[in-house]
């Protein structure tokens, strides 16, 4: 099945990495070569994609795969699908177990650096936005991701406003 036009131009945007709003994907890519799990922005970047793709209280197979596909293309392919598939496991054990408040905290706790954290909401949103779509309970995951990394609720609207604009989407 052939990617959708929105998950290749997110594919593109990761890869020439003009945004300031999305992570470095050359550092990331020796991330994964030296150990993801190590790594903080690495893994505050999986999780808040991980929580905002399973805002609706289920994650697709569809966003799985987009996921899958991002993860990839942000690590050169060093993240093998079993890394990834272990640590969506690991995120929805936390989430059933702590819930989606306390994991936030979490994540935002391990996530300090003040541009480490818009990026971390950047490619949640790039994530949420691969389908076409921005759920209501999405936009929400946004801005609670936000206001617990210090991201104003405008802030993280501007950053949507930003990657829409750069994926071809309307509003």
């Amino acid at each position: 099945m052939e990617p959708a036009p929105s998950l290749l131009r997110a594919r593109a945007i990761l890869t020439r990495n003009t945004s300031h709003l999305l992570p470095d994907v050359a550092g990331l890519a020796s991330v994964a070569a030296n150990g993801v799990k190590d790594d903080p922005l690495f893994s505050a970047l999986l999780e808040a994609a991980f929580l905002v793709s399973s805002a609706d209280g289920q994650l697709a197979l569809e966003e799985i795969g987009e996921l899958a596909d991002l993860i990839a293309q942000m690590t050169g392919e060093r993240v093998s699908p079993g890394e990834l598939a272990a640590s969506i496991t690991s995120y929805s054990a936390e989430l059933e177990r702590a819930g989606r408040s306390s994991r936030i905290e979490a994540l935002a706790a391990s996530c300090t650096e003040p541009q480490a954290r818009r990026q971390v909401i950047g490619f949640a949103a790039l994530v949420a936005l691969c389908d076409r779509d921005l759920a209501p309970s999405e936009l929400f995951v946004l801005h609670s991701l936000g206001r617990a990394l210090g991201v104003t609720m405008g802030e993280v609207n501007t950053i949507v406003r930003s990657l829409k604009g750069e994926l071809g989407m309307e509003g």
